[in-house]
């Protein structure tokens, strides 16, 4: 059948139409027609063919095959429809479908729905797709504009709408529903140019939502791609311009590379674009694959990326060969195991933190000398990272042919997370060499890629050496350097041997000393080992990166460790001359320099008090028993802390007896402790230390305390009665048991500020303050400042003028008032030894002086100094009172045999059994003091209190103190003429012989009580006159009762 008119209409054909062979030359209308059961198609040729109106096409096969023509299907559905091939044709032609419906259909070839071929045009507008299993279109030599189309449940077509060597392609508002399926992409583009998509987003796809192979885009506009499998495939194709896209959350499932974009051999320019959350082997969003450098180009320009994720490398982008052109990039949390964000190749080899561009240089490395830390080269791509990867090639350093550079060891090491470490290679030249060269290579390296892209000659690095001489620690062997093994060191440079390890240290090879607990040494430089003045401050060991090798104790700082520190806020106080506590709170630090305190003024007031005695004018006064023994009992004091300065070296036990009584022993230093009551590490006041301030403070002492006690007397003596109305005596005794009390201390400290201590090799500084030189010009003016003061006024000036006026009055009985301001001088002594209260102070002088010299012999002066006076008081026996020259006896040989332990351990640290013995011998010799010192003063007072009866009497046993005389009975032998103090004595002796000889008769029935001995004395002895007849009264006392050792 042919329709040649100029318009033929089939109208309301309802279901019977039947066509077959149709050929329309001019114009066919089908309106509101149903074809169906057709096993032909219509041929339009130069014609025109409108199917529209709710025309139904079903049931067919090929239904329209055109050429030349125009055909519009426009408001129709097809449906039901099987093919063998194309189910429309268009040849040179163009093809419109507009608002139709295409739904179930069939085609057993798999090639398209819809041919468009030979330069035809193909548009669609509004077009729905649906319940098929066949490409949509495949535009072939053609154009196609096509708007708002739908694809709903398509199943296993191999795409969707293919375009081979088409142009001009417009494809905007696409949907395509997830329930679609292809075998391989939704789009296909190839051999296309100039295509532009815009406005499209599709969701849930599981293939490629389009691949493109060798065509070009004009513009990707407003695309939107969300949890895709697959999105954008581009290969030897263009993109001029991708803006405005978004995908986000694609590739999740991905196996390949570029969760969003794959380009490969391709040129792309995406522009403000977001890239969220995708997903993929490598290039979490891009994958930008390239073998050529004229066909690559990928250009990024402010766009964002966050949140995507590399399985491998590059959790953006990814990219092998042309590095892409970023420009106001945003990438946030992006994540690789290998770039976060950009994952490339192999650029460059280099010393780990060394950029590409740098030199590689090692300085001051040792000839054939093992490195102490691995040398570590990592592979770095184009932007600077470390490639995290693992690779079986290897990273191998070779010599040179430039120069004579050596290796030895093992020169190859394998590529593991992006490093390669070399730990047992030595590179071996003439010590002090420069610029000696090695190579570093490596096959992972592409040679041809680095020259093409980069410009790179050379895939290999050059390593650069300078090697330096032989440090301190090694010797050297022809062109190498040899550590010096354990036990021997070497602290020069170029050192030719390795001494032994020197004393008081453990060597552990190299310039390794390591010094043993308790020494110190200067430098690291230095081999002159010191013992610290406090054993405890000094850990020893040895440490490199401090200003000294040897570690302190933690409060300790500085030459000796005998600084106290400030760690970590925790500030450290001074508790002797040379050991640190941590401050308490301050709380504590308030109770416990409050109780020091108490004790020491509790002892000043005892001390004053028992030399401060009521008197009447006219009447002599009367001599305090009480005050003679304090006054014995504070010279033992005196006598063992300054015994105990000799050294810093002694046994542990008398360390610890001697602080137990430092506290009496230094009441200045209590009263001037206020190290943890200041915020900072130290006060100084005017001063460069907080020593010289101290000092400063207590040359200044004295005075504080004179005006302390003359404001308690003068107030006393406005408002109180009786003895507190002599002000002139209590000021003066206050006066002289302060300089008698603080004496040794001002002493001391005065004599401290001139001695040095060595801490190197012809290196001395000040004892008292190490941060001076010895006898530097600052430290000669804080003497001449300081010390010259207190020595000139305070310890030669003072007793000196005591001694004079004591001198001048000696034999003015008559003015005994005077005599009795200087009591505590002289109170207890015999008249012939007025003085001996200065021997006292002249025998603790030297014993200070003594500290001025060097070790050995401070001891041995200070125990001639004390074996001396020892010897001299048992010759005078200065005390009237027997008892009291024995115990002073006891306090000397308890300070000489203190010194003479720390003698005997100074020598022999190391035998235990002796200084076991010495320290014991030292224990007892002080309890014996301290027993009979105590056994005296309850001799006083067993009348008055009953229990210091018992008492006395348990001391005298302890002390084997039998025979004595009572107080008065020694006291009138005491007044005695010498010549019947002697004959009384010896017949004493001589009765207490003859005791021993008959120890079973009563010493009463011999009737040789010492009583009897003293009111029985033959004729002979009568032309002695006694000084005191009425001490001699008759009584009926026992005899043993307050005995006197006659021994």
């Amino acid at each position: 059948m042919s329709f040649q008119s100029v318009l033929q209409e089939i109208t309301s054909c309802s279901k019977l139409c039947y066509l077959k062979d149709i050929l329309i030359q001019y114009i066919l209308k089908l309106d509101q027609s149903n074809l169906s059961t057709s096993i032909a198609s219509i041929q339009v040729l130069y014609g025109a063919l409108d199917i529209l109106n709710q025309t139904r096409i079903y049931r067919q096969q090929t239904i329209i095959s055109a050429s030349d023509s125009f055909i519009n299907i426009s408001d129709s559905s097809i449906f039901n429809t099987e093919a063998n091939y194309y189910h429309t044709v268009a040849i040179n032609s163009k093809l419109m479908y507009q608002n139709v419906e295409i739904r179930n259909v069939t085609q057993s070839e798999n090639t398209a729905l819809i041919l468009v071929m030979s330069e035809s045009i193909l548009q669609g507008i509004n077009l729905t797709f649906k319940d098929s299993n066949t490409a949509i279109f495949l535009v072939q030599d053609s154009s196609a504009n096509i708007n708002k189309i739908n694809f709903q449940n398509i199943i296993n077509a191999s795409s969707f709408i293919n375009f081979r060597k088409a142009k001009d392609i417009r494809m905007s508002s696409i949907d395509i529903s997830p329930t679609c399926t292809v075998l391989d992409n939704y789009y296909l583009f190839e051999n296309t140019k100039n295509i532009t998509l815009t406005d499209i987003e599709v969701s849930g796809l599981q293939k490629l939502f389009f691949k493109s192979y060798n065509s070009e885009f004009s513009s990707i506009k407003n695309l939107r791609v969300d949890n895709s499998h697959k999105t954008i495939e581009l290969t030897e194709s263009s993109v001029a311009a991708m803006e405005d896209c978004v995908f986000i959350d694609n590739g999740s499932n991905s196996t390949q590379n570029g969760g969003a974009i794959k380009i490969s051999n391709s040129k792309v320019t995406i522009n403000s674009s977001l890239f969220i959350n995708n997903t993929a082997i490598s290039g979490g969003v891009i994958s930008f694959h390239c073998t050529s450098q004229e066909k690559c180009s990928f250009s990024v320009a402010n766009s964002t990326f966050i949140g995507n994720t590399a399985l491998e490398k590059g959790g953006a982008i990814y990219y092998d060969y042309q590095p892409p052109v970023n420009k106001d990039i945003v990438y946030i949390n992006n994540t690789a195991p290998y770039g976060n964000n950009l994952a490339s190749y192999p650029y460059c080899i280099s010393l780990i933190g060394k950029p590409c561009d740098s030199v590689l240089t090692l300085n001051n490395y040792g000839s054939g000398i093992a490195s102490d830390t691995p040398l570590k080269f990592a592979l770095y791509d184009y932007d600077g990272q470390i490639m995290n990867l693992d690779s079986s090639s290897q990273f191998i350093i070779s010599s040179s042919t430039v120069n004579d550079g050596k290796i030895m060891g093992i020169n190859n090491a394998v590529l593991k997370s992006g490093i390669a470490t070399f730990s047992s290679i030595l590179f071996i030249a003439e010590p002090g060499s420069k610029s000696v060269l090695f190579k570093v290579s490596s096959r992972i390296l592409d040679k041809d890629k680095l020259k093409v892209v980069h410009n790179k000659s050379e895939a290999y690095r050059q390593l650069e050496i300078n090697f330096r001489k032989c440090r301190p620690g090694e010797i050297k062997r022809g062109e190498k350097c040899e550590v010096c093994s354990t036990g021997t060191y070497s602290l020069g440079w170029s050192s030719a041997s390795c001494p032994k390890c020197v004393e008081d240290s453990v060597c552990n090879g190299g310039y390794s000393i390591s010094v043993n607990h308790g020494y110190w040494r200067r430098t690291i430089n230095s081999t002159n080992i010191i013992k610290c003045l406090s054993e405890e401050a000094c850990e020893g060991g040895f440490e490199q990166s401090t200003l000294t090798p040897t570690k302190c104790k933690e409060g300790y700082e500085g030459p000796l460790c005998s600084k106290c520190s400030l760690v970590n806020d925790s500030k450290y106080e001074r508790l002797n001359e040379f050991e640190c506590a941590k401050c308490p709170s301050l709380a504590i630090s308030l109770v416990y320099v409050s109780f020091k305190m108490i004790l020491v003024i509790i002892y000043f007031t005892i001390t004053i008090g028992t030399n401060i005695r009521k008197t009447t004018e006219n009447i002599p006064f009367k001599e305090n028993e009480i005050s003679v023994l304090m006054r014995i009992f504070t010279h033992y004091i005196q006598l063992v802390v300054t015994s105990m300065s000799m050294s810093s070296e002694y046994p542990q036990f008398n360390n610890t007896f001697g602080s137990a009584i430092k506290i009496l022993g230094g009441p200045s230093r209590v009263l001037i402790s206020f190290d943890c009551f200041v915020p900072d590490s130290e006060i100084k006041g005017p001063f460069k230390s907080s020593s010289e301030f101290k000092l400063f403070l207590m040359m200044l002492l004295p005075i504080i305390l004179f005006t302390l006690f003359s404001v308690f007397w003068c107030a006393a003596y406005i408002c109180g009665k009786g003895f507190f109305k002599n002000l002139t005596k209590n000021l003066t005794i206050s006066y002289i048991s302060i300089i008698f009390l603080l004496h040794p201390k001002l002493t001391r400290e005065s004599l401290n500020m001139w001695r040095c201590v060595e801490i190197d090799d012809d290196v001395k500084v000040a004892r008292y303050n190490m941060d001076l030189g010895c006898y530097s010009s600052e430290h000669i003016k804080y003497c001449a400042l300081l010390s010259l003061p207190i020595l000139v006024v305070w310890v030669i000036s003072m007793p000196i003028l005591a001694f004079i006026l004591l001198y001048k009055h000696r034999k003015a009985e008559d003015h005994y008032r005077f005599k009795e301001y200087l009591l505590i001088l002289y109170q207890g002594l015999t008249p012939e030894c007025f003085y001996w209260e200065f021997v006292n102070i002249f025998r603790k002088f030297l014993i200070l002086c003594c500290l001025l010299i060097d070790n050995d012999y401070r001891i041995l002066l200070s125990l001639f100094v004390l074996l001396a006076s020892a010897r001299w008081q048992l010759y005078l026996k200065p005390y009237k009172d027997e008892n009291n020259n024995k115990v002073e006896y006891l306090s000397i040989m308890s300070g000489f045999t203190i010194i003479l332990s720390i003698n005997i351990f100074v020598r022999n640290s190391e035998m235990q059994t002796l200084n076991t013995i010495m320290s014991m011998i030292v224990l007892t010799i002080n309890i014996t003091f301290f027993i009979s010192w105590i056994h005296l003063v309850f001799k006083i007072y067993q009348e008055k209190f009953q229990i210091f009866m018992i008492l006395y009497k348990i001391t005298g046993w302890l002390t084997c103190k039998k025979n004595m005389l009572s107080s008065s009975e020694a006291t009138a032998i005491s007044n005695m003429n010498e010549g019947v103090r002697v004959e009384v004595v010896k017949r004493l002796r001589k009765s207490k012989n003859k005791r021993k000889i008959n120890r079973k008769r009563k010493f009463k029935k011999r009737k040789r009580t010492p009583k009897k001995l003293i009111t029985h004395l033959p004729s002979t002895s009568q032309r002695f006159k006694i000084s005191s007849p009425r001490l001699f009264k008759k009584t009926k006392a026992k005899v043993t009762e307050n005995r006197m050792d006659l021994s």
